[in-house]
């Protein structure tokens, strides 16, 4: 995976160990910003409050728009960054939490509870020590995202040379709204190009 530059680098949060075998964490990241490209011995689920996380892998790109999110297996080497700035969580789940969960990266519908729950955590986890009642929401969020149904990369690919340039702009700009017959005459706007 080819690093690309970034404005703000962020450290890994956890390059070792986790604080806990399932746990919760949030961040407000600046526009053009990105994690270096790493991988654990546990699973993640990165979700986005508003704004567009992008999840780059040695074979595939990612972009989690806040009606998805990413899920990562174990040993996933991988490149967290976004254009704009967004709000964001991590579940992490340790061995032990991934039974069910998928085996490959994709990208998970989130259901309106895992979105409540991921919005409570947001607003009212504490942290370590884990309270008895984050341990229960966090094992209730886990079984939900062992649930929820697995929609794969939602970035679209194509080998068509005509479609490729559609996609890779909306991939440069991806929160455009471009009239549908601007794409089909070739008039995009010069600021998407």
């Amino acid at each position: 995976m080819a690093e690309v530059g970034s404005t703000h680098v962020y450290a890994t949060p956890f390059p070792d160990e986790l604080p806990a075998p399932l746990f919760y964490r949030a961040e407000n990241m600046l526009a053009d910003s990105s994690y270096p490209e790493h991988s654990h011995t546990w699973g993640e689920f990165v979700y986005s409050f508003c704004g567009v996380m992008e999840v780059k892998l040695a074979d595939g790109h990612y972009m989690a728009p806040p009606p998805y999110g990413v899920w990562l297996p174990p040993h996933t080497a991988h490149r967290g960054q976004n254009r704009d700035a967004t709000l964001y969580c991590s579940v992490y789940l340790s061995e032990p939490f991934l039974e069910g969960l998928p085996k490959v990266p994709c990208a998970l519908a989130v259901s309106p509870m895992v979105r409540s729950v991921l919005e409570y955590l947001r607003d009212n986890f504490q942290g370590l020590p884990l309270s008895a009642e984050d341990e229960r929401l966090l094992l209730v969020l886990r079984d939900q995202l062992a649930r929820a149904e697995c929609a794969g990369s939602y970035l679209p690919d194509t080998n068509d040379p005509l479609l490729s340039k559609v996609l890779n702009q909306l991939e440069a700009c991806p929160g455009i709204t471009v009239p549908w017959q601007s794409w089909q005459s070739g008039l995009i706007p010069p600021n998407v190009r």
